[in-house]
């Protein structure tokens, strides 16, 4: 019997299964973000279209899943793209080295969880990026050459030496007789090829470069064959919340693809400060077209151009802003009144303006950031007079409400740098 509750089933290597997954990720989302977005009505992807966007979280690729398959009740609309995932998400212990900090015990049994099995029946291909590569795949990678058998001195560099020394006393005499498993924090640091010694890079430069050739080989493939891809060209997550500069990865799709290369800006912008779900914003730019592939600095100023215009200036990029330049006590109406002048220097400035500030009343908005911004102890009232609280030293992420804050002022300054100067003024 034909599966009707996926669009194209044949598509799918598993579609019943693929169709849960989908399901359950659409279903959890629900209950972590409420999503706004700019899509039509029925909106269905062209064929070998490459989907370009920013990167802030984890979740942008989820979220822009489930707005693409376009779930009515049990059915979903649309096609699922493939997603490009870092390729240490495929390992056998992905789920170990996620949560390495868990008890020994639970980490043996994490190391079981098949996630290759799980992203692979959701539509993500594996992508080797320098960043990602952590202690423990230089360890795989330098036994996987045959450098097993020899003295650690000699293949790593001076930092990496330190660094085993400091984790594990002493140094084995072989490079396969260390346990990466009594590494700890260590084994999943990120640039584990800035551990290794120069004659050690070399000798893993070709392994290493047949793998990504592989892997973008295996994409290209896809876009020939009709389907689309989601490419994060940044080639990670933002750590601070600025636009890094566009990887290579993104021009050689373009130059190893059957047909010309139309590419879909779409991005993300979240809104985490303020009560409730946190609201991510989804806007979808103009398909970008007739790209000239082999001038890679015009292909990148492009995407950059096109991604930085689609990005949106919420609440919480403003009331970051607010908070990380404004030492002084201030009252509800002073913070209203700076969000007025704010919001019309973003319209002067071009920018796009979050439609949540059109929903209702300044005032009404203060209140209800104030009063979360207070509960997260991030601003205090004493006698009517608000005071920031917040650490400014705190690094930018999304673990904790102050890193939020920094991220986000981050991340307007580098949208906006001479108007963030002025509101700073």
């Amino acid at each position: 019997m034909t599966f009707r509750w996926l669009p194209d089933p044949e598509r799918y290597t598993h579609p019943h299964l693929s169709w849960l997954l989908q399901y359950a990720f659409d279903v959890v989302l629900g209950r972590m973000f409420r999503v706004d977005h700019d899509l039509p009505s029925g909106f269905r992807l062209p064929p070998g279209t490459l989907i370009v966007s920013n990167h802030l979280r984890d979740s942008d690729a989820p979220i822009l899943g489930t707005l693409l398959y376009c779930r009515e009740g049990v059915h979903m609309r649309g096609v699922l793209p493939f997603f490009a995932m870092r390729e240490d998400l495929f390992q056998r212990e992905a789920m170990a080295n996620l949560l390495y900090a868990c008890p020994w015990p639970l980490i043996h049994l994490l190391r079981l969880v098949p996630l290759r099995w799980l992203f692979g029946n959701v539509r993500t291909l594996p992508m080797r990026r320098v960043r990602e590569f952590t202690w423990h795949d230089a360890l795989r990678e330098i036994v996987h050459i045959g450098l097993g058998a020899c003295d650690p001195a000699e293949v790593f560099n001076a930092r990496g030496v330190r660094e085993l020394r400091s984790t594990l006393g002493t140094l084995p005499n072989r490079v396969d007789h260390i346990n990466p498993w009594r590494m700890g924090a260590l084994r999943v640091e990120v640039w584990g090829l800035r551990r290794l010694s120069l004659a050690t890079l070399r000798k893993i430069a070709p392994d290493f470069r047949a793998a990504v050739d592989a892997q973008l080989k295996e994409m290209v493939c896809r876009l020939d064959a009709g389907h689309s891809l989601y490419f994060a060209p940044e080639g990670h997550i933002s750590m601070d919340g600025s636009f890094g500069r566009i990887r290579a990865g993104t021009w050689r799709l373009g130059r190893a693809t059957g047909e010309p290369l139309t590419m879909l800006p779409m991005t993300i912008s979240y809104d985490p400060l303020g009560p409730g779900k946190t609201r991510s914003i989804v806007r979808m730019g103009q398909p970008l077209r007739d790209l000239d592939v082999h001038d890679t600095r015009k292909l990148a100023r492009n995407v950059r151009q096109a991604l930085i215009a689609g990005r949106v200036v919420t609440p919480s990029h403003l009331l970051a802003q607010f908070l990380s330049t404004h030492a002084a006590p201030f009252s509800a109406r002073e913070l209203a009144d700076w969000l007025e002048q704010a919001k019309l220097a973003v319209q002067s400035a071009q920018l796009v303006l979050d439609p949540v500030f059109g929903h209702g009343s300044t005032q009404v908005l203060v209140a209800q950031r104030l009063d979360w911004l207070r509960r997260r102890r991030l601003v205090t009232c004493k006698l009517g007079a608000w005071q920031r609280r917040w650490d400014p030293s705190s690094p930018p992420g999304w673990l904790h409400a102050s890193g939020m804050v920094r991220y986000l002022a981050n991340a307007f300054a580098d949208l906006a740098p001479g108007l963030a100067r002025t509101l700073s003024a």
